[in-house]
């Protein structure tokens, strides 16, 4: 019977009316209070322990989602992670290299926007940059561009300076404005003395600003007691959100404990390795005069270490007498099995979504490695579609809403085979000459030296043989004479058969 129960079924006479009674709800009233005094306490070590990995929310608005300040600390990490850390570094790269590696095509763009991508090269459109916005993603979570409103000029706004935002009332993940704070730093010509500003201002999210534009509204000037940016609006960009959340998490975010854990894992077998080499080689004297001399034999000048300057403490000789003894551990240096730590590496391949052979560079799998594993082709692909929904994005506020983004296949084949694959294309009349030519040259990296198109050997060849059968046909006798029993058959005849062999042979070339 619960407390509650208890105390309904009885009446308050009959509580009191035994001391039996009495000392049974004060009994069940104590053990109440110890009940809710461990649940307190249990609910403690759970706040606490989303506190200690930076996870509980800091505000109340935030309750649903990771607040801004836990992205910036993850990505803070992160960015440190994927600079020094080797195994996290090629795996964001390897990322990099699928997502982007192939290039990306543009295509039915309007002069305005060609120009305007040549204007954002360096910034928006070149390599490097579309190296570094998937950096960004991968350790930030997410990216911000600031895009002029008249003259097609752009600008990336770090993580770190954002700060803040103001949302949709009835719908946190509608971000209105971003609130962003920079500091602007001058140096006079004159006396070099340095002046350093503190700027803040709201920035309208792209959507957000369409929508007043549509409705016939203008920005605000200020909201409270900050301005309103009105030459730029933000484009934000992010990955791994939750429904109702602001803020992307960084790529990187899975692997961090698994990657510290994973480079404690090396050091401490690097430590076993110097530990078994501190003794190389060990000598039993018989008796002192003996060690003595095998110790003077023996001992060589100590090496010290180029960049720290101390002694070496490894490939070290011992000398004991008849009665001592020293016994190695069981293991020598050369049997460290550095390969035990393969499922935390694998923990790492698969929290940035590629293979184990990319994390380790393992290149005795080299030939098995040139085919994605459908997992990682799908989510490299999958990437690359929240990308084209961001040019699209841009190009539509610039104004160009026909321009289609293509991209390269990740996967592609090797070089001899997707030249068989053009060939066969070509021959079966799915491809023009001036495709199967595109193709095969920025497949083999060739940069054409003429304009227009070589005639295939196949062709000179036919053409010559028509020529030779031409000449053949020309200096024979087709005139009756005795012994021969006339001609057979019209000279030019023969000579058409020929050019209309040729002629087939050159359909589609």
């Amino acid at each position: 019977m619960g407390l509650l129960d208890f105390l309904k079924n009885n009446d308050p006479s009959d509580l009191i009316s035994t001391k039996a009674e009495n000392t049974y709800l004060m009994g069940r009233l104590t053990d109440a209070e110890y009940r809710i005094e461990d649940l307190e306490e249990s609910l403690l070590e759970v706040s606490d322990a989303f506190d200690n990995v930076g996870w509980a929310p800091l505000e109340a608005d935030q309750v649903n989602e990771m607040s801004l300040s836990t992205v910036k600390n993850i990505a803070e990490v992160a960015r440190a992670v994927a600079a020094v850390n080797p195994f996290v570094k090629r795996g964001v790269e390897a990322r990099v290299a699928y997502i982007w590696g192939n290039g990306v095509e543009f295509e039915n763009l309007d002069d305005a926007t060609e120009k305007a991508i040549t204007k954002n090269r360096k910034s928006l459109f070149s390599s490097q940059a579309y190296a570094e916005r998937e950096r960004a993603l991968a350790t930030d979570g997410n990216l911000f561009t600031a895009l002029h409103r008249d003259d097609f000029s752009a600008f990336r706004v770090p993580l770190a300076q954002i700060m803040g935002s103001i949302s949709n009332p009835d719908n946190p993940e509608d971000v209105w404005f971003y609130k962003r704070q920079w500091k602007t730093k001058t140096k006079n010509a004159n006396t070099e003395a340095e002046k350093e500003v503190e700027n803040t201002l709201y920035y309208p999210s792209l959507s957000y600003a369409r929508s007043l534009e549509d409705s016939g509204k203008s920005l605000p000037k200020r909201w409270g007691k900050i301005g309103v940016d009105q030459r730029y609006v933000i484009q934000h960009d992010s990955v791994n959100k939750q429904i109702g959340w602001r803020w992307g998490v960084p790529d990187v975010t899975a692997v961090l404990f698994l990657a510290k854990a994973y480079k404690e894992y090396l050091e401490d077998n690097i430590t076993l390795v110097k530990a078994y080499s501190r003794i190389a080689m060990h000598i039993q004297a018989a008796n002192k005069a003996t060690a003595n001399a095998a110790s003077a034999q023996w001992t060589n000048t100590p090496v010290r270490d180029p960049i720290t300057g101390e002694m070496s403490s490894t490939g070290g000789t011992v000398v004991t007498g008849a009665g001592t003894a020293i016994n190695a551990t069981g293991l020598a240096a050369t049997q460290v099995d550095f390969s035990k730590g393969k499922s935390i590496a694998e923990g790492i391949a698969a929290g940035l979504e590629v293979s184990l052979d990319v994390i380790l560079s393992n290149s005795s799998n080299s030939g098995e490695g040139s085919t994605l594993d459908l997992p990682t082709l799908r989510a490299m692909e999958f990437r690359q579609q929240l990308w084209t929904i961001s040019f699209q994005e841009l190009f539509e506020f610039w104004g160009d809403t026909d321009v289609k983004v293509t991209w390269r296949n990740i996967d592609e084949d090797e070089t001899h085979r997707r030249i068989q694959s053009i060939q066969l294309a070509y021959d079966g009349g799915q491809l023009f000459q001036e495709e199967s030519r595109k193709e095969t040259l920025e497949l083999l990296r060739i940069v054409p030296l003429k304009d227009g198109l070589p005639v295939a050997p196949s062709i000179v060849a036919a053409e010559k043989a028509a020529e030779n059968a031409e000449k053949v046909a020309e200096t024979t006798s087709v005139v009756p004479g005795q012994g021969r029993s006339g001609s057979v058959g019209s000279v030019n005849s023969g000579r058409g058969q020929v050019k209309a062999a040729v002629k087939k042979s050159m359909v589609n070339k």
